[in-house]
């Protein structure tokens, strides 16, 4: 049986509910990373996701998604930091699948730069990926549900998508696209919309009747960093669950956005305005929400903030980003008493002094970034309590403390670590037994920072260290115990390093890790005992501009190594050992290149 038999079989497998929700991934480009927010949106609008006790209905598509990817019909391209697929796409082969399975049901139709196929008799569902907009007048069907304009990045073209006035059927409009989008008058008619992302331009011209989409669920604005200022008729709008844009003003709403009560996703809200407490207020009875995030918080809100806080139980995302007044960010004064426990990811971007006391009690808190907080150095033995953390950050000010001490049995779980612009640390102490399953460190713009982590070694599970814009000290500190220490870790990136030298020093064989500094320009080996260079140094971003190459001793196999001296045009010095008269015709084909 073949691989396309078996995706045929899987698919048949599928209970009927499931069906759809597979085909709408041939709406997508062939190879394109879908979001996976996106897509269950899109399937909830489209009424495929069936309701299921004590589950909201993106819970219950995420099963479907899960589904799809244990059944292999799905692929997961990128991941969350706590493991979910954060995107996904489809096999090659399970595309065509899907398109040869649309065939018999005719369940999309495409619009490409390929061309399209027939656009004649009833046609429920549309991606177009065409930067032409002569499609329109071929459209005779006015039983679209879905619309997705998603053209080729590569296209510097800019057009005016029409949507038909007759497309009264819609319920997800998804235009991906920085052309504009031309929309009818009589939008507001378009009364079964359920799904609507647009960019900041588009919105504009329809806001004053958004509020007569009483039906619409996702509200997504693409902005890079325009406020979009909401009117009043967006509290109209009863069935939204999520709203989403860079920086959205509710000042006309005031405490009215509490009216929306299913809402589950709302950013990001700029507070920076005389009405914040109102629009605080409002917030407390979103007792539905799971991701908010606000910016522009100032410190008299606090408290108010943190009541409305206390009122979301099932918050899973918080960011919080106080007021900037253009030397500082303000104080984060949030006291929670009554603990959102589901809270998975938390973001603080201000000053706290001190860490507040009910940070270290979210149990199931995986995500923590800190900025600008100025947190002393005790605070991070008060983090260790955080048991199922899996991804730490502390940046731009957010730590005054000299150094890091990571005790045995400290942060177990914990995946990432990253400290960027901590002016003051000098030194990171890493004990036998603590972070024992960290896979990425990254340490950037540290610039008083000495020496490579101490302890490093006992990271046993470290895959990738990165260090950024460190000092030229630091890089000259680096010595062949450090080499030795990170000789594990498959990824080692030190992008500052250009010079490297292991003069005068015993070495059995040169660290894997070195094939991987792709900045190094200069690497001394002089009266080095090297038995073996790792095959990873000819990935050196350089090689092939090397002018240098002394002390190389040839053995018996060598006439492979000799040839690759041919591809290093810019040669100037070259001093070899060892040679033997069966690597002659070889040494003088290469020497031939070397001009």
């Amino acid at each position: 049986m073949g691989i396309k038999e078996v995706l045929g079989l899987s698919y048949d497998d599928l209970p009927y509910y499931l069906k759809s929700c597979f085909l709408y991934f041939g709406m997508y480009p062939e190879d394109y990373e879908v979001n996976t927010n996106r897509v269950i949106r899109q399937w909830i609008a489209e009424g495929f996701v069936k309701e299921e006790s004590g589950k909201t209905l993106e819970e219950v598509a995420e099963g479907y998604l899960t589904e799809f990817i244990h059944r292999s019909l799905v692929q997961v391209s990128s991941i969350r930091t706590d493991g979910k697929a954060k995107g996904c796409r489809v096999h090659d082969l399970v595309r065509e699948m899907i398109l040869e399975k649309n065939e018999d049901l005719n369940f999309f139709k495409h619009i490409s730069e390929d061309g399209h196929s027939s656009l004649s008799g009833r046609i429920h569902r549309l991606s177009i990926t065409t930067i032409s907009d002569d499609f329109v007048e071929h459209i005779g069907s006015s039983h679209v549900r879905s619309l997705l304009v998603i053209p080729d990045k590569e296209s510097k073209k800019n057009i005016e998508y029409k949507i038909p006035k007759n497309f009264k059927l819609l319920r997800v409009l998804d235009c991906n696209s920085d052309s504009l989008m031309s929309i009818p008058e009589n939008f507001g008619n378009f009364v079964l919309l359920k799904y609507l992302s647009l960019g900041s331009g588009e919105i504009l011209k329809i806001l004053k009747s958004i509020g007569m989409l009483r039906n619409l669920e996702t509200l997504k604005i693409r902005s890079f960093s325009q406020l979009i200022e909401l009117p009043k008729e967006i509290s109209k709008l009863r069935k939204l669950r999520h709203l989403i844009s860079k920086k959205l003003s509710l000042i006309q709403l005031e405490d009215g956005i509490g009216e929306i009560t299913s809402l589950q996703t709302l950013h990001s809200v700029d507070l920076n305005t005389d009405g914040a407490a109102k629009i605080i207020k409002g917030l407390g009875k979103l007792k539905q929400m799971r991701d908010l995030r606000l910016v522009n918080v100032r410190r008299e809100d606090g408290i108010i903030l943190s009541s409305s806080i206390n009122e979301m139980q099932h918050l899973e995302i918080l960011v919080v980003q106080s007021r900037n007044n253009g030397a500082h960010y303000e104080v984060i004064d949030l006291d929670l008493i009554s603990l959102p426990t589901k809270l998975r990811k938390l973001k603080l971007m201000g000053i706290l002094q001190k860490l507040p006391e009910w940070i270290p009690k979210l149990q199931n808190l995986v995500e923590l970034f800190l900025g600008h907080s100025r947190l002393p150095e005790d605070s991070l033995k008060s983090l260790n309590c955080l048991q199922h953390l899996l991804s730490l950050t502390f940046q731009m000010h957010s730590y005054e403390g000299l150094f890091w001490h990571f005790e045995d049995g400290w942060f177990q779980k914990l995946k990432e670590l990253n400290a960027i612009y901590l002016q003051e640390l000098r030194f990171v102490i890493i004990d036998k037994g603590a972070l024992p399953s960290l896979k990425k460190l990254n340490f950037g713009i540290l610039w008083n920072l000495e020496n490579i982590p101490i302890g490093i070694q006992h990271l046993e599970k470290l895959e990738v260290l990165r260090i950024f814009f460190v000092s030229d000290e630091f890089v000259q500190n680096i010595s062949t115990e450090d080499w030795n220490s990170m000789q594990h870790v498959p990824l080692v990136d030190i992008s500052d390093l250009e010079v490297l030298s292991f003069r005068n020093t015993e070495l059995q064989s040169l660290p894997k890790s070195i094939g991987k500094l792709q900045n190094l320009e200069t690497l001394d080996l002089r009266q080095t005992a090297v038995n073996e260079m790792p095959k990873e140094i000819s990935k050196f971003r350089y090689m092939k501009s090397l002018q240098t190459l002394s002390e190389v001793k040839i053995d018996e196999d060598g006439i492979e190594l000799i040839t690759e001296l041919g591809k290093l045009k810019q040669l100037r010095k070259l001093s070899l050992s060892d040679i033997r008269e069966e690597h002659g015709i070889a040494l003088c084909s290469s020497k031939n290149e070397m001009q």
